[in-house]
This record gives structure tokens, sequence and C-alpha cells, in this order.
């Protein structure tokens, strides 16, 4: 039998570790790429040109199937912020930091985002109804395994002791805790566009989304 070290799903490389090291490498490099050829070609520092460039070439291209590969170490998070970086830079300085040019212009980070997304993907993947068993793999409800309330919401998961931080930090055990605390009206709501609309306001308001 053949043992495979190395393999690619989707577009996304990874590895026996699941580090996603080289995805993440390959992404900032390439969106830096992107970002020096703006910087080059465009005559314009108007700050709307700039961001809906950012906003639709570069930054999907930092977000694809963030789900999958959505790293926790620090190194890696910030290796992709710095684009962000580079780009409110130069729209507004060097001399406004950060945290405070996300705010002015209305970008959550980028870590933020994918949090955001990955309680999207578990929205569609519990109301899979057509592929019930996508949700039967990933994720166990409380209530198939106890009729005991936790006082929360009836679609509330089942989280697993787990010890090594691999499986900690893999995405249907990272997502729980947060999923879990979401309030009972929005994780009933019956469409994807109405989840997605409530779910980023909710996280506007209850998280940090510019630090």
């Amino acid at each position: 039998m053949n043992v495979v070290h190395d393999a690619r799903d989707l577009g996304v490389p990874s590895n026996a570790t699941l580090s996603f090291k080289q995805h993440i490498q390959n992404i900032v490099s390439k969106s830096l790429q992107i970002y020096g050829w703006m910087v080059r070609t465009l005559v314009t520092r108007d700050r709307q040109v700039i961001l809906k460039i950012y906003k639709t070439i570069i930054r999907p291209n930092l977000e694809y199937a963030s789900s999958v590969w959505n790293p926790t170490a620090v190194g890696k998070i910030q290796s992709i912020e710095k684009v962000q970086r580079k780009v409110t830079k130069l729209i507004l300085g060097k001399n406004i930091p950060y945290e405070e040019r996300l705010r002015i212009l209305q970008l959550p980070s980028l870590r933020w985002r994918r949090h955001y997304f990955d309680l999207l993907r578990v929205y569609m993947i519990v109301y899979a109804d057509n592929e019930p068993e996508i949700r039967k793999t990933l994720f166990t409800f409380n209530s198939e395994i106890s009729n005991t309330s936790l006082r929360r919401h009836r679609l509330a998961l089942y989280k697993e002791e787990v010890h090594s931080n691999l499986l900690k930090n893999q995405f249907a055990n990272r997502v729980i805790d947060s999923w879990n605390s979401l309030p009972s009206l929005l994780v009933t709501l019956p469409t994807l566009q109405m989840f997605k609309s409530n779910l980023k306001r909710h996280l506007m308001n209850t998280s940090r989304p510019y630090t």
C-alpha cells in the first residue's frame, strides 16, 4: 500500500500534520503579488477603488475554503493579516494604527471573517437536509445523546473531549463552543441569507471585529 504524505483537495494542499503551512504561504504570496500589481498599475489612490479591487480580487484569494485550513498559530494568523495591513496602509497611511484603520474602513480583521465563515458553514451543514450524512459525520446534536437541557438552543452540538491540539483545532471541534453560544432565535432562522445578515450583526456587536 502506498503512503501519501501530501495531498490536494479542491485546490488546498495539505500534509499528514494538517498544518496547511504551504497553502497559507501560497495564498499570501499570490495576494502580495496582486497587491504589488495594484500599487504599480493604479494611478489613483481613491479609497473606494482600492477597496473594490481588494474585496473583489485579493480578499477572496485569502478566504477560499478557510473552514478547512483556518489557523490557530499566531504566526500564520499574522502572515495572512499582513496583506490587509498593507492595503489599509496604502489607503490611510502608516501613521494610523491598524485597528483604527480597520474601524475607519469598516473592514473586520481576516481572522474575524474566518470565524464568521466557520459559523456559516455549520449552519449549512446542520440544515443540509439533502445530505444528512455529512452532518452526522461531523456533528452530533446534544439532543441525540441526552435529554438533559443545558440551557442551550435545540441545535446545540455535542462536544467530545479531545486531547491533541490537532483535533481541537479541526473545524468540527473548534466551532462547537461558538455555535452553541449563539442565540436560539439566530440559529433557527429559516434561510441562509437571513442567518448570514443576522450573524454578521450579532458578531459585530458581541465580538471584536477590528482587533
